[in-house]
């Protein structure tokens, strides 16, 4: 009587009985969403490691823990979270295998912005929309907005100082009347 990696020997000399016991294994898929060609490491070292997202680990023993690190940044894109881990510390997937898993790093875009700068010399008169309102004295006012977003401002003039509507520039170009 003997086993030798999946092969069990037996001598009959008498009734024998022989069980043979599988233990199932399972699969791990990692990928991310909202970026592509992610690499997130899978810091388990008994199977050696990372890959690009897409990829998928078979024959994982049931009861193993795999570790998977995704970076904070992938080119224009900000890490949101993971989506299937069995718990989370800020990037770091932690994931008991007990079935076949799916694990989802998640991207979303990073924003853009762009400066927006209103001048307004002396006490001409004001401007004002989207966030923005300066004028009256001799002003500089400035916001960011993200990429894509119309921005309408509205010209006032100092009526009581002696200013009508005038011309725009910069920009924005054309009568404000």
């Amino acid at each position: 009587v003997g086993v030798f990696n999946n092969t069990c020997y037996v001598s009959m000399y008498t009734d024998r009985t022989v069980t043979a016991t599988y233990i199932p294994t399972y699969t791990l898929t990692v990928n991310s969403s909202g970026a592509s060609g992610v690499v997130i490491v899978d810091a388990t070292p008994s199977d050696g490691g990372s890959g690009t997202t897409s990829y998928t680990k078979s024959r994982l023993a049931p009861g193993s823990i795999r570790t998977l690190i995704a970076p904070v940044t992938s080119g224009a894109f900000n890490f949101s979270g993971w989506t299937g881990c069995s718990s989370v510390v800020g990037s770091t997937c932690y994931v008991t295998v007990d079935a076949d898993r799916t694990i989802t790093a998640n991207y979303t875009a990073t924003p853009v912005y762009y400066l927006l700068t209103v001048i307004i010399p002396g006490t001409a008169g004001n401007i004002s929309g989207n966030g923005i309102n300066c004028g009256n004295g001799g002003s500089v006012c400035s916001k960011d907005f993200t990429d894509g977003t119309s921005v309408t401002l509205t010209a006032t003039p100092n009526t009581g100082a002696g200013y009508s509507a005038g011309t725009w520039g910069g920009n924005c170009s054309g009568s404000t009347s």
